[in-house]
């Protein structure tokens, strides 16, 4: 699966301190962004008091008492993180777990899916990723593995779906280097060919789902690769310069824009929260051009998240995207911006 990413603004302009405290706790309540907001509109709330071992724990919630997340700093000024570390989801479940040690990531941490299972885990040694990375899916099933040394990529790396393996490579210095293959789901090579330092060298194939050869490159240094087409059948094919084509909404990338604008809804309760910003979000265009794999990159507020989900699944089949002389899944980043003012 390729990546493509397409930077997409979208603007909707629209038209706005209070700290409670005992003895033992603060708390203040926010928006969605964690900032200060009076008691009778806010929607989250922080929650901080000194530990026992003169820690400082900060607690995010959403209201009415929905844990987000809990930090624990070495002292009130919170500035560096030490001790135990969590991040829960909407279900109020545990999604990320580890621990700081003087502001730096150490051991294991552990990331989890909606419904519990592990969706991936591994160790941090001096602040970065350390030894075997893996991953699983919803189900339980392995979806990848990897290692770090001194958090660079090192070594054997392998990706499956479904428990077929659909790629496997290695890297080097946290860059692409050696053979690298990559499988359709049926168990045939998708493409196969060999990097150096990140970079395609020699002959690389790619094929067709049924078996067949789609296009061969030939990379020599410095020169434009050498590229020759085949039709399903066998046949050849000229080659028409274009490598690959990212999936297209009908009538294009203006008219992706008109429909964002006619079907978004600013959330009200965002509005009377002040919570604007960028939220990133990623879904794949299929090869009958259906959109799956809805999910956010990076998120802002969960009722932003949740109104940008709802426009990218709403949205109509799209053209499929090509590469190497074939239509194939693709996966998009699109991030979309509101603002208020």
């Amino acid at each position: 699966m390729k990546l493509r990413f397409v930077s997409l603004f979208f603007l909707i302009s629209l038209l706005s301190n209070t700290a409670l405290s005992s003895e033992d706790t603060t708390i203040v309540f926010c928006n969605g962004l964690w900032e200060t907001q009076e008691e009778d509109v806010a929607n989250y709330y922080i929650q901080s008091y000194s530990n026992a071992d003169e820690s400082f724990q900060v607690e995010k919630f959403k209201r009415p008492n929905r844990m987000k997340e809990s930090i624990s700093y070495q002292s009130k000024k919170q500035e560096v993180k030490h001790g135990l570390y969590q991040r829960f989801g909407r279900n109020g479940k545990l999604d990320l777990t580890g621990r700081y040690e003087e502001g730096e990531r150490i051991g294991e941490w552990e990331y989890f899916h909606a419904n519990g299972e592990t969706s991936a885990k591994g160790s941090y040694k001096n602040g970065v990723r350390e030894g075997v990375w893996q991953s699983w899916d919803e189900k339980g099933k392995l979806d990848e593995e990897k290692f770090y040394v001194a958090g660079n990529l090192e070594g054997e790396y392998k990706e499956w779906k479904n428990k077929k393996l659909i790629q496997s490579g290695q890297y080097k210095a946290d860059e692409m280097n050696g053979e690298w293959t990559r499988y359709w789901e049926n168990g045939k090579v998708d493409e196969k060919g060999t990097y150096e330092n990140g970079n395609k060298v020699g002959e690389w194939n790619y094929y067709f789902k049924s078996g067949q050869l789609a296009a061969q490159e030939l990379y020599v240094e410095g020169e434009i690769p050498t590229t020759l087409w085949w039709n399903e059948d066998g046949t050849t094919k000229a080659f028409d310069a274009s490598i690959s084509a990212d999936p297209q909404f009908p009538g294009g990338q203006d008219a992706m824009i008109r429909f964002i604008q006619k079907k978004l809804v600013y959330p009200p309760v965002s509005i009377d929260s002040d919570e604007r910003g960028k939220v990133f979000i990623k879904f794949t265009v299929e090869i009958n051009g259906n959109i799956n794999d809805v999910d956010i990159v990076r998120s802002v507020t969960e009722d932003l998240d949740d109104e940008t989900i709802r426009i990218i699944k709403a949205m109509p089949k799209w053209t499929p995207g090509t590469d190497h002389n074939r239509v194939k899944p693709t996966l998009f980043v699109l991030p979309i911006s509101f603002r208020l003012g």
